[in-house]
């Protein structure tokens, strides 16, 4: 008797190792092994994390800190269609990880406060926001005075 998948005897097929949904799997573990790898090497290269001393190299910590803290929690709740406020909730956690090791890191060489750095982030979130906000009225403003409708 000979398996289909590979054409090998029977006795010769190690259970569970030519089925498809294993090989797929194989492949997907690769390429996310891959990708992590590709990221590390990136934040490493970004901001000269290397080269710009205890900062970069503390921000760069920080960073993969938070994007690993993101993929446990909040990239899963994305995944499962969660609510918009739980999502919110697991980036904020994930922000408050990035905040906390910046901050330990550089305690020797800078003054820093997990408090006002998070104020600072909050900030510029807030002003994305609005940015972002105004720039969709715009768009849709245009959108209608281009289609020749009314605008107000």
């Amino acid at each position: 008797m000979t398996n289909v998948i590979n054409r090998l005897p029977a006795g010769q097929v190690e259970p569970g190792r030519t089925h498809l949904r294993y090989r797929a799997a194989v492949r997907r573990r690769r390429a996310r092994i891959g990708a992590l790898v590709l990221f590390v090497a990136v934040v490493v290269a970004a901001v000269c994390t290397l080269l710009a001393g205890p900062v970069g190299l503390a921000w760069g910590i920080a960073y993969l800190a938070a994007e690993a803290v993101g993929a446990l929690i909040w990239q899963p709740l994305d995944a499962l269609y969660a609510e918009c406020w739980q999502i919110l909730g697991a980036l904020v956690r994930g922000s408050l990880v990035d905040t906390v090791v910046f901050v330990a890191l550089l305690d020797r060489w800078l003054p820093l406060g997990v408090a006002g750095q998070m104020l600072g982030k909050t900030e510029a979130v807030l002003a994305t926001g609005a940015v972002l906000l105004a720039t969709r009225r715009l768009r849709g403003h245009l959108r209608l005075w281009r289609a020749g409708g009314r605008h107000g």
